[in-house]
């Protein structure tokens, strides 16, 4: 099924905890990464099931003043780019470099079909930098494929589902950024990752 998730909510002013988000102390952080497992995959078969174990290593990955060539300056916007989660396409994902979770808010999550029988519970709340705090619906575990056809990466990733209005539909965090070995330019709005068949790279 090639379905797309596209700019859900797109006039729904932006909720200041979409772009810092953490647990509520480092102990329960380290906990929550400790029992994620998560693995690398080469690629993802058409019914969902993982093909391989990639064996990508972090090559030598630079940004040059050709990467800037198309972005227009001056900027300091946010970079949203788009993946396929669970064989859907879905835009407006923002690379939150502050959030130690990854966020999938609910409009995004029910327009993709997905059910509240497939969450794991999820009770630790979720704190801004402001200090608000939100408890996560539940907790669901999908893949998450970045690239193109010649140069991609799949992960099994843990999604926070979080029921408040966003301008964006998922926020990547950190441990998708760790585990997939990003290398990100806000300046060039765009991201470099190893790929077993060389370096893939994403823009905003």
């Amino acid at each position: 099924m090639n379905r797309e998730v596209s700019d859900l909510h797109a006039k729904v002013a932006m909720r200041t905890i979409a772009s810092y988000l953490t647990r509520a102390s480092n102990r329960l952080h380290e906990r929550y990464v400790r029992e994620a497992s998560h693995f690398l995959l080469a690629g993802y078969s058409e019914q969902g099931t993982p093909s391989k174990k990639a064996k990508a290593t972090l090559g030598d990955i630079v940004f040059t003043e050709k990467d800037t060539r198309e972005v227009h300056w001056p900027h300091n916007d946010a970079l949203v780019v788009q993946a396929r989660i669970e064989n859907v396409e879905v835009r407006r994902i923002m690379v939150g470099t502050g959030s130690s979770v990854n966020v999938m808010y609910r409009g995004c999550f029910d327009q993709m079909g997905l059910g509240l029988d497939q969450l794991m519970a999820s009770p630790e709340p979720l704190y801004s930098f402001t200090g608000d705090a939100v408890t996560p619906t539940g907790c669901i575990r999908l893949p998450l494929r970045i690239g193109d056809l010649d140069h991609q990466a799949t992960i099994m990733m843990d999604f926070l589902i979080i029921n408040c209005p966003s301008v964006y539909n998922v926020v990547m965090g950190r441990p998708a950024m760790n585990d997939l070995n990003l290398v990100i330019s806000t300046k060039a709005l765009a991201i470099k990752f190893s790929t077993p068949n060389g370096i893939g790279c994403m823009r905003g």
